[in-house]
């Protein structure tokens, strides 16, 4: 059924979109003021996670509805092979830029499984399956607002980020 599939998709690639606004906070709760050059150069390249969120969450369901999920864990692991690296140079804030791109990263991946599980239960009985559809779409989408909730309430970093561990 067509538009179980449109919905599924347009569910994951862009109600998923709904992850900027968290990570945005997350990496604002990092930065400090002496960053203003390197936040004008990611203000001018802020429209980049949107797309790649909307093209990743897309490859997601494709690669789930085709069969190999395993594409997923490769797809990660290329986004988050690098700044792995950070891990070396016990950079307190680096590490904590890398948390927070696994938090983003787990939470596309949840919308694109949602997105897929909708497709799913869609082209089966529409009543029973369609409630669940709603139900899971809506509580994933109000778990995520009482997350931006949860880390607009973490403080700022402090005026030097220094810190090491």
């Amino acid at each position: 059924m067509f538009s179980a599939y449109a919905f599924g998709y347009a569910y994951g690639a862009l109600a998923g979109q709904l992850i900027g606004p968290v990570i945005y906070l997350l990496h604002k709760s990092v930065e400090t003021k002496e960053e203003t050059k390197e936040e004008t150069e990611y203000e001018k390249h802020r429209w980049q996670p949107p797309i790649v969120g909307i093209i990743e969450r897309t490859l997601y369901i494709s690669s789930l509805l085709s069969g190999y999920a395993e594409f997923i864990g490769f797809w990660i692991a290329l986004k988050v092979a690098i700044p792995y690296f950070f891990w070396e140079k016990k950079d307190t804030r680096a590490r904590v830029a890398y948390m927070n791109c696994i938090i983003g990263n787990g939470l596309s991946v949840l919308y694109a499984a949602v997105g897929f599980k909708c497709i799913k239960w869609l082209n089966q009985d529409p009543w029973p399956y369609a409630a669940y559809a709603a139900i899971v779409s809506v509580l994933l989408i109000l778990a995520t607002y009482c997350l931006f909730c949860y880390v607009k309430k973490i403080p700022k970093a402090p005026k030097s980020s220094t810190t090491t561990i």
